[in-house]
């Protein structure tokens, strides 16, 4: 029987995965890949990348967008823009636990994760229970 931890945390990423990949407009109709993405319901693994000069870069100046390649199983994306975000409260230096904006065209033009511009990765800093998305 799973433990009510594991399954907040499994409920925890399903909330986030549909929250942090939402797309930013409400007027935008979604694509057809955004609609089978996240139809299919699967959380994505993602492994981000940043060269040192660009990390460097990326810690001097955390809302400056940088490059990253993203890998996500086999495919790879290069040159994605990344930068920290967050608010009073919830923004976090990179070497604590960021908040992450990746922009998929930011520097390779019409570039797209499942047919998402931008992405959104949350730190939950404000939740600790992972459990509420405001």
């Amino acid at each position: 029987m799973l433990s009510s931890r594991t399954l907040a945390r499994g409920v925890t990423w399903l909330f986030a995965t549909a929250i942090f990949c939402a797309p930013l407009s409400a007027k935008a109709k979604k694509p057809d890949e955004t609609a089978a993405f996240f139809d299919a319901g699967v959380i994505p693994k993602l492994h981000i990348e940043i060269s040192p000069p660009e990390l460097e870069k990326l810690k001097k100046d955390p809302r400056t967008y940088v490059r990253c390649t993203v890998h996500e199983g086999d495919t790879v994306y290069s040159d994605v823009g990344i930068h920290l975000k967050g608010g009073a409260g919830s923004f976090q230096p990179f070497e604590a636990k960021p908040a992450l904006t990746l922009n998929m065209d930011k520097f390779v033009k019409k570039q797209k994760f499942h047919g998402l511009d931008k992405l959104h990765l949350n730190n939950s800093v404000q939740d600790p229970t992972y459990m509420s998305e405001s």
